[in-house]
């Protein structure tokens, strides 16, 4: 696989500054960015300290930063962001660790200046919370409302009988924050359980942009919803915060080789999740565990159990596009993008495809009656390069040693898991390779890869 490299755009830094709230200029008091995080205290009745409020300052400002500026001729970005916090000094002795972890999100060089804070009333100052000693069983994750999540969250209600859960949601649009709260009512009816759903509403406003576009990678998104995921925890006294995702995802192998570094996404990569648990430790000075119990599935074995089948009737709320919602009636997933494809093998392998009808799509990527568009042409092209990449890599005498060639990208993986987590070598190399077998197999008995390869004996 050739490896493309990037150079970084020297760019004129952006400095955002505050003056109620998040604004393009000292002088301009016009706020630029949404959050409603008070949401976090008053659904668990607690106070949120001011450390972890500048925590979330901070996730902010650089989440905005992100997205006002760019990425133009090449795909990393120079960014230098003025952010007041109540404590300078206290975030200047742990700025290594916050622009380590954001360098790798993004690939940009990041250059961070904390100054003071003017003082700012705060609700739950006005009006503080007695304390509330959450149950120290309770699980904290982070609920996005998409199929992993909902799947990922099924799955642990069985395996974790009697404890109480608090999801994190960051929602975006209304239509998300519908979906997620049906969801959770939906399973709360069935299981009678306890479950806590704090939905924190976040957005960049329409004026922020002026007419210009944003920049829609959003590498730092991930950094934000970790955040929203570690003050909740903290906040209710707990120190270990769970995500939902399948090992396929969460990996995120690249497609081909220009896909390198943050090319590939780093969201909820095990290199993230162990950076962010590092910043936070140094934060509190406590120890703090960020986990994924899903590493070593695919999304299709984390559809297929029983768990997932007593609710089937909910798959048809949840959502997985890239584009998610589509401002279309009935038809809010394209269809057409790697995420939408994933879903439809996943939900097609667990044999739940009845819950998921494809005229719930724009495109219906397993009809023969569809004519592919080049999206979704493109999209099965990408994932059935990379299959086939794999299959290779297995099929060879070392396929441990073929698949690290192939894919650099799993030494980084490995040593996460091992010489971090402190995971059996052999036992991390097993689960890999069988994490990878399982999803050639789940490909290849896909009626959608089925569809393009006719499509293209066609052609030839």
């Amino acid at each position: 696989m050739k490896i493309t490299q990037f150079p970084i755009y020297s760019s004129p830094t952006l400095q955002l500054s505050i003056k109620g709230g998040i604004s393009s200029s000292v002088d301009s008091p016009q706020s630029l960015f949404e959050i409603k995080d008070f949401v976090i205290a008053q659904k668990l009745r607690c106070n949120v300290s001011q450390k972890l409020t500048d925590f979330l300052q901070i996730a902010l400002y650089v989440y905005c930063a992100d997205q006002l500026f760019r990425r133009e001729r090449h795909w990393c970005r120079r960014l230098g962001v003025k952010i007041p916090v109540q404590d300078p000094k206290f975030w200047e002795a742990r700025k290594y660790e916050i622009l380590e972890l954001l360098q790798f999100l993004t690939d940009d060089e990041w250059i961070l200046h904390f100054v003071p804070a003017p003082p700012v009333a705060r609700r739950q100052d006005e009006n503080p919370f007695l304390p509330i000693h959450y149950d120290p069983q309770s699980i904290v994750a982070l609920y996005s409302g998409g199929l992993d999540s909902f799947a990922g969250l099924a799955n642990q209600l069985s395996a974790n009988p009697g404890k109480p859960f608090v999801l994190v949601a960051s929602s975006t649009n209304s239509r998300q924050v519908n979906l997620q709260r049906a969801q959770i009512n939906e399973l709360r009816r069935q299981t009678g359980r306890d479950l806590t759903l704090i939905q924190v509403w976040s957005s960049l406003k329409k004026e922020a942009l002026g007419n210009g576009p944003r920049e829609t990678s959003q590498r730092t998104r991930g950094f934000l919803h970790l955040a929203l995921g570690v003050v909740t925890a903290l906040s209710a006294g707990l120190n270990r915060l769970c995500l939902y995702e399948n090992g396929i995802g969460a990996i995120n192998l690249p497609y081909d080789g220009t896909h390198v570094g943050a090319l590939a996404t780093h969201a909820v990569h095990p290199g993230t999740l162990r950076r962010m648990a590092e910043l936070v430790q140094k934060i509190t000075d406590e120890p703090f565990e960020i986990t994924n119990p899903f590493i070593f599935q695919t999304k299709g074995q984390m559809v297929a159990t029983p768990e997932i089948r007593r609710f089937a009737n909910l798959i048809g709320k949840t959502f997985s596009c890239d584009g998610f919602p589509l401002r279309q009636h009935a038809q809010s997933q394209c269809g057409t993008c790697t995420s939408c494809i994933l879903r439809r093998l996943s939900i097609e392998v667990a044999g739940l495809s009845n819950f998921d009808p494809g005229h719930t799509y724009d495109t219906d990527c397993t009809s023969e009656a569809v004519s592919p568009t080049k999206q979704l042409s493109l999209s099965r092209l990408k994932m059935e390069y990379q299959v086939r990449a794999i299959a290779e890599a297995l099929s060879q005498p070392d396929p441990w040693n073929a698949m690290v060639q192939e894919f650099p990208r799993l030494c980084e993986i490995f040593d996460e898991l091992t010489f971090f987590l402190g995971m059996n070598e052999n036992l991390v190399e097993t689960a890999l390779l069988d994490l990878y077998r399982s999803y050639v197999a789940e490909w290849n008995s896909f009626s959608g890869r089925s569809r393009q390869l006719q499509g293209l004996a066609k052609a030839a």
